[in-house]
């Protein structure tokens, strides 16, 4: 009997060691994944690239250094850029605009957000005044664009833009004064025809 209870007590003890190593993994996996994530957020996320990808390339670079994540109610990153020599192309009388349907030079800064396989996990469009004010600078200076992020912090970033001289269709400005032009004339034309055919019918009854 004692060797009996010996035997299962030695079974139940080797039971429990496994039940115990086997949770300590997990938990140890689960562990790592939040330690990384904790050192993303307080070490801060790093550019992919200083290069801004797309038409505003020769004017603006991103400066390399880590980006931390403010958490006030929303998630928002101030990204740093430095000015380039380039001269932007804004045309004269032109000014910068945010929006394609008005008269302008429309540009845009994006930015795509990064995991670590290196997949795109969304992206956001940049504060257009902030922007706006960059543009402006001398070249060397800097200045911050925010852009708001949604979801799971990202282990990187890039920044790509968008540019566009948008301006009114003369033609169809021009089109549109000459049917007005058309439809005055056929009213003119159709007002003498009924001035004339009283004239006629004037002149029978006398």
């Amino acid at each position: 009997m004692t060797k009996t209870l010996t035997i299962l007590t030695a079974i139940l003890s080797v039971f429990m060691v496994a039940c115990s190593g086997g949770n300590s993994s997990s938990s140890n996996n689960s562990d790592a994944s939040t330690e990384e994530t904790a050192d993303i957020q307080e070490d801060g996320i790093h550019p992919a690239s200083t290069k801004v990808l797309g038409p505003l390339k020769d004017y603006f670079e991103v400066v390399d250094k880590p980006y931390k994540i403010a958490q006030d109610g929303l998630k928002k990153i101030n990204v740093e850029f430095k000015r380039l020599a380039g001269q932007i192309p804004l045309q004269k009388g032109e000014s910068f605009v945010d929006s394609k349907s008005d008269n302008g030079l429309y540009i845009r800064l994006i930015i795509e957000f990064i995991d670590e396989d290196g997949n795109v996990t969304g992206s956001a469009m940049g504060d257009f005044d902030s922007l706006k004010r960059l543009a402006s600078f001398d070249e060397g200076d800097t200045g911050t664009v925010g852009f708001f992020l949604s979801g799971e912090t990202p282990a990187k970033f890039r920044i790509s833009s968008e540019m566009e001289h948008v301006q009114e269709d003369a033609t169809k400005g021009a089109g549109s004064d000459l049917d007005d032009v058309k439809a005055a004339a056929e009213a003119i034309g159709a007002l003498g025809g009924a001035i004339g055919a009283m004239g006629e019918a004037a002149s029978k009854l006398k």
